[in-house]
């Protein structure tokens, strides 16, 4: 998990679309009934941003 989530370090990607390919890469991998991703990012100049990605498995 350490390894695939640093290979997003250098990833140019928006943080809402970075969260959601996350989330969707782990309801792949673990076959979840649910999974919610929260990234935190802090870019150069100190602007935050948090953002959310909720994926639930719809039969």
């Amino acid at each position: 998990m350490k390894f695939y989530l640093w290979s997003f370090r250098d990833h140019g990607a928006f943080c809402e679309s970075l969260a959601a390919q996350i989330a969707d890469d782990i309801m792949w991998a673990i076959e979840a009934a649910s999974v919610k991703v929260t990234v935190f990012q802090t870019a150069r100049g100190g602007i935050e941003l948090t953002t959310e990605a909720i994926r639930e498995y719809q039969a």
